[in-house]
């Protein structure tokens, strides 16, 4: 059985594993997502940590609604249930017929190496995060109080 991947211009490492769970900051804004699209029926809780991550940053985009509808209604997919976020760098030949190419906003990474900076955690690359660390760290640093930046951050790395 061949399992989906999804290949992310936003360079996230294969080592970045363990068990990262999504905040509920996040919840609640996927949530809010997937309801103004027209997706009500989803319950955010349902979604891996990935899928949760894909439709927040996609929705940071400017993308117009269709376009944003589409990559929504990919994501929730039952095949996509068990999906990696991979960099593209990673990819070969071999499993080229196997990827579903999803791309990340350009300016996501170094947004959260800069939050991560002006955070003190400066020895932190941005691209050892997995796609769950930088889209909690991203959502904190980008509309969290100071207080809930250092919080996602510390609960991000300590994952």
């Amino acid at each position: 059985m061949k399992r989906a991947i999804l290949a992310a211009s936003l360079a996230l490492p294969l080592g970045a594993t363990g068990a990262f769970a999504a905040s509920d900051q996040m919840l609640d804004k996927v949530d809010t997502i997937l309801d103004d699209n027209g997706f009500t029926e989803v319950a955010p809780a349902t979604l891996s940590d990935d899928q949760l991550s894909y439709i927040y940053l996609q929705a940071t985009t400017d993308e117009d609604s269709a376009r944003l509808e589409q990559k929504i209604k990919e994501a929730i997919s039952p095949d996509m249930a068990d999906v990696t976020l991979l960099p593209a760098s990673v990819l070969t030949d071999d499993t080229a017929e196997l990827i579903i190419s999803f791309t990340y906003p350009k300016d996501v990474r170094q947004a959260v190496q800069d939050i991560l900076d002006q955070n003190g955690y400066d020895s932190v690359d941005a691209g050892d995060l997995s796609g769950p660390q930088v889209a909690e760290i991203y959502l904190a640093g980008t509309g969290g109080s100071d207080t809930e930046v250092d919080r996602a951050i510390k609960s991000a790395l300590q994952s």
